[in-house]
């Protein structure tokens, strides 16, 4: 993967992107904050903390082996609008994640969308 950013949510989008990538768990969950929220595509329910959004992962995300890439980032403020393509089990998906971070740098929110 290329350099980290600069701005805190730009780190978190790249280190999302790695961790993911690396199926590794507990790197993606030291990202989030305790209390964050997480909105997954499709109607999956809507993740509160991390216990939740561990399992989202674990049970979900990562059994597909994903594969992601950025395609476009954006950031303003606290906010970053990434573009992904995500292989999962051979199948390319088009995502737009929306991470918002707190003062911190952890993430408190963020919403996955299918496009």
């Amino acid at each position: 993967m290329s350099a980290i950013g600069t701005t805190p949510a730009r780190q978190a989008v790249d280190r999302y992107v790695e961790s993911v990538n690396t199926t590794d768990l507990d790197g993606l969950l030291g990202l989030f904050a305790a209390d964050a929220v997480l909105t997954p595509p499709r109607g999956v329910p809507e993740c509160r903390g991390t216990d939740a959004i561990r399992s989202f992962y674990a049970d979900i995300v990562f059994q597909q082996a994903p594969v992601v890439t950025p395609t476009n980032v954006v950031e303003q403020g606290n906010q970053c609008v990434a573009e992904l393509t995500a292989v999962m089990n051979g199948e390319p998906s088009h995502l737009i994640d929306v991470f918002e971070v707190g003062g911190d740098g952890l993430v408190t929110r963020l919403a996955i969308s299918l496009r």
